[in-house]
């Protein structure tokens, strides 16, 4: 299609004999009110990613941005200046190339229905600011890198009910390698809404969120088979200096590219604030080596720059997994740079804290509330100065005469009901813990103690022996 060409219905075709880097279906600057609908494209195998061989093209960018302004205008998004917009890509069958369906700078657009499978990179890529486009009930299998993807400035897309699946596993000099992610939301995406999707696939990441990525929601989704983690949230990219050792679950990249009057080497210009994760189900990854969620807060290739997470919430989730090393992992590479994170009514399958990880302890939460397992567990604790991050009642499991001197990661208004147990004794401590009277607290497994956290030290609030 040339350019401003509109009210245009192309169906029932088969494309095949088509050459690498060129497109199936396109639809140039200026497309609007078109149809394309119940088409077969054949694309020739393409492994070499760095190709755009797709099915159907959606292109709307004036062409002299290749990152959506992302970097020119610091992160503050701009419209495309000539976009396609109210097309209906709908029930067409794409196999092979490098994407099934591309957008470009494209805005309210529909891509519904379609069939894709085999791509060498992504089903469905969204980039160089696409905005308000629904992309709904499509098939995503077999992909090398995502089944749909958005960066650069895509802005307020709905991405729901669709099916994501692929085994996303390759061979790459005599190594395994997997695929990017089933859903993914980075660099400059902003508002975008991930819901109702099922996510089969063995991708490093089930949903991944990175990068100036804010007030992005992800709900209702069901994830299974990744292999770093189900769905995942950090703030920034390192590769120069290395990722820190606790980002285990971390995406490395490569250093953000030469763009003409952009002089520094960084990726974000915001955090990725005030993200939703809502109501998912999270089951079992492909690798035990994994986490069902994890949130990061990294430093990043600028080092005096601390982009955060703050704002996440993350409710009513349900964590089913049977065979992975974390349900919950959270990492602030700077404690000066703790998240501000809101975690309630969560859902987890085990009563093991040592499934849980926070890199701040409870410091990392602004809110957390009625969690299964970190507010409501029952947890064994031992050592002089057991961790308290995630547990309710806490029952001490020393085998020989161990004072009690500190409660570690506990937060403000935290408390917590302690099982004493013959070899143990809590130490009254001005400075740390302050017990009634001055009496230190020992004795049996019949007798129980309560604290309570205020302004950093741990206050008795009452025992029953």
């Amino acid at each position: 299609f040339g350019g401003g060409n509109f009210d245009v219905i192309v169906s029932d075709i088969i494309c095949s004999g088509i050459k690498i880097t060129k497109a199936g279906i396109q639809l140039n600057f200026g497309c609007y009110n078109n149809i394309i609908t119940e088409n077969k494209i054949y694309l020739p195998v393409d492994t070499n990613t760095a190709n755009s061989t797709a099915g159907i093209n959606v292109i709307g960018s004036n062409g002299s941005s290749t990152d959506g302004y992302y970097f020119e205008n610091s992160g503050v998004p701009t419209q495309p200046a000539n976009s396609s917009y109210n097309n209906f890509v709908t029930n067409n069958y794409v196999s092979n190339g490098n994407h099934g369906v591309q957008l470009i700078g494209a805005v309210r657009n529909y891509v519904t229905g379609n069939n894709c499978t085999n791509q060498s990179a992504r089903s469905i890529i969204l980039c160089q600011a696409c905005f308000n486009n629904f992309i709904e009930y499509n098939i995503c299998t077999f992909f090398g890198s995502s089944g749909i993807h958005m960066c650069y400035n895509s802005h307020n897309n709905t991405v729901s009910n669709n099916f994501i699946y692929s085994t996303g596993i390759a061979m790459v000099n005599s190594t395994q390698s997997y695929g990017e992610g089933g859903i993914q939301a980075y660099i400059g995406c902003t508002g975008n809404t991930i819901q109702n999707n099922v996510v089969n696939c063995n991708s490093n990441y089930g949903i991944y969120i990175a990068v100036t990525a804010s007030n992005n929601i992800v709900s209702n989704n069901e994830v299974y088979g990744f292999v770093r983690a189900g769905i995942a949230l950090e703030s920034d990219w390192d590769i120069v200096s290395g990722l820190p050792s606790g980002a285990a679950y971390s995406k490395p990249n490569s250093v953000a590219p030469t763009i003409a009057g952009y002089t520094t080497a960084q990726w974000p210009f915001t955090g990725s604030n005030n993200n939703i994760i809502s109501n998912n189900i999270i089951g079992d990854g492909y690798s035990a080596v994994a986490a069902a969620i994890y949130i990061a807060s990294i430093v990043g290739m600028v080092g005096t720059i601390k982009y955060s997470v703050d704002g996440t919430i993350v409710k009513d989730n349900t964590v089913a997994t049977s065979n992975i090393n974390y349900e919950c992992y959270l990492f602030a590479e700077s404690l000066t740079n703790v998240s501000a994170i809101t975690m309630n009514n969560n859902n987890f399958k085990t009563n093991n804290a040592s499934k849980f990880y926070f890199s701040a302890g409870r410091s990392h939460f602004f809110e957390l509330e009625n969690n299964s397992v970190i507010n409501n567990g029952v947890i064994t604790i031992t050592g002089a100065t057991p961790n308290v991050s995630v547990g309710k009642i806490f029952i001490c499991g020393n085998t020989s005469a161990t004072n009690v001197t500190n409660f570690l990661n506990g937060k403000e208004g935290q408390e917590i009901v302690v099982r004493l147990n013959v070899n143990t004794t809590i130490v009254n401590n001005s400075s740390l813990i302050k017990l009634k009277g001055g009496v230190n607290a020992t004795g049996n497994a019949d007798n129980f103690i309560t604290l309570l956290n205020l302004s950093g030290l741990w206050f008795e609030r009452n025992r029953n022996f």
